[in-house]
């Protein structure tokens, strides 16, 4: 316990027929931690398997769909990994890859609509203020049209005026703007448009509407009708993206886990030694897990391996691996948090584990306090349990503010529950004796 775990150093040799079978093993101990090889003059650094780039291409797709459907690979699932194999997956994952393609694209599609037709509302908009006829929209043979808005209009009436009194005027104004159209002979087009440019003219483009034969209104009310009629559509292919979320989340982060660590055995043998027809692989396993793993290495491969302790030098880095009850465990959260003893260094996870709920209760010290935090940490292990681990150690920190706070006599700092006196061992409160307390604290 205050020790880390007993560490032996082997070496495995075997020939490259049992390569896949050997990786398949130490993966499914999960003790041995392998060295990686530098390659030397006499060993080459291994190849990755051949399955290698399959499973990296299966990989990468899957993640795009986890991607795509915005599911959390992360997320805790109840299904085993025995669930899975490569071949569904790829069959699954391109079935998938293809829907979710044929969704986006149709959704780009509407969204290419709606944004289309909402710049046409916005075009129309000046048009449906002049509440001008779809007749209008028609070329006529002697009458030249203006239609737009000035943002000078001040005397452009009377200009006009000046030119030709043979003309006919729409007019509104909004927003400090003067949206009109104005109809005149052709044999005063050209002075008219002078006369308008001065006054800060922009022509809007009737022509994309002339074929429409139909008034402003009619179009405004037709693209805002295409608009929510795509937007419908829109919405049934959000649903099925949902829909097939739901149905395969699950299934597609297990199948991510199950790659992920399938994608590590191929690559493991680029941590190998190789020579022409063998593998050697350099590692660490647990004292106490040696003769099991020695023994299943060689019954799994007919008693074909080599599997050799070897010497320890002693400035050689040696992995470690905790050795603590399960009470003491959650506790090794703050050795990872912080640094890891070295294998030759006393492990201080019990003494965090004596000290670390002491200090706590102590300075907390309130019943009502240490009630309302254990309730709290008991429900947050429940939702986030990724870090029960955790929560382990505040849970335990909570029962020990009880503890304190029936020692303080305190129940969220009052010393009296509707009129009744909590009896207490010491006391925190300034008015009586600190003597006791203060020597509790020395003795912390």
């Amino acid at each position: 316990m205050l020790r880390t775990e007993e560490m032996r150093k082997v070496l495995i040799a075997g020939a490259d027929t049992n390569l896949k079978k050997v990786i398949t093993l130490l993966y499914k101990f999960g003790v041995v931690h392998i060295v990686e090889h530098k390659g030397t003059d006499e060993l080459d650094i291994g190849s990755s398997l051949s399955n290698s780039e399959r499973l990296s291409k299966i990989v990468v797709a899957l993640r795009a769909v986890l991607i795509h459907l915005s599911i959390d690979k992360n997320k805790v699932v109840k299904h085993s990994k025995e669930s899975v194999n490569i071949t569904d997956i790829n069959k699954n994952v391109n079935i998938l890859s293809k829907r979710i393609r044929d969704i986006e694209e149709e959704i780009e599609k509407i969204d290419t609509k709606i944004k289309e037709n909402n710049q046409l509302m916005i075009e129309i908009f000046p048009l449906r203020k002049l509440d001008i006829s779809e007749e209008l929209f028609t070329d006529y043979k002697n009458l030249a049209s203006f239609i737009g808005t000035l943002t000078k209009p001040k005397w452009f009436i009377t200009e006009i005026n000046k030119i030709t009194i043979r003309y006919e005027l729409i007019e509104v104004e909004e927003d400090n703007k003067v949206y009109f159209a104005l109809f005149v002979e052709k044999a005063f087009a050209s002075e008219v448009s002078n006369s308008l440019l001065h006054h800060g003219f922009i022509a809007i483009n009737i022509d994309k509407y002339k074929e429409e034969k139909l008034s402003p209104n009619n179009i405004f009310d037709k693209a805002s009708s295409e608009i929510n009629k795509v937007s419908e559509q829109k919405i049934k292919l959000l649903r099925e993206i949902e829909r097939l979320k739901e149905k395969w989340g699950d299934y597609l982060i297990i199948s991510e886990r199950f790659l992920s660590v399938e994608i590590e055995k191929a690559q493991a043998p680029l941590k190998f030694a190789k020579t022409k027809n063998s593998f050697l692989i350099t590692g660490w396993i647990p004292q106490s897990n040696f003769d099991v793993v020695a023994q299943r290495l060689r019954k799994g491969t007919q008693d074909k391996l080599l599997i050799e302790p070897m010497p320890i030098s002693p400035d050689e880095s040696v992995p470690i691996k905790f050795n603590n009850p399960n009470i003491v465990k959650p506790f090794e959260f703050f050795m990872n948090l912080y640094s890891l003893p070295s294998y030759h260094e006393l492990d201080p996870t019990f003494f965090v584990f004596l000290s670390f709920p002491v200090f706590f209760g102590f300075m907390l010290g309130d019943i009502g306090y240490g009630l309302v935090t254990l309730v709290l940490f008991l429900l947050l292990k429940r939702k986030m349990k990724k870090i029960a681990g955790f929560f382990n150690i505040l849970i335990l920190s909570s029962i020990t503010t009880i503890i304190f706070g029936a020692i303080f006599g305190e129940f969220f700092g009052a010393e009296e529950i509707f009129g009744v006196h909590i009896p207490r061992l010491i006391s925190r409160n300034p008015g009586h004796h600190l003597e006791p307390l203060m020597i509790t604290s020395i003795f912390f």
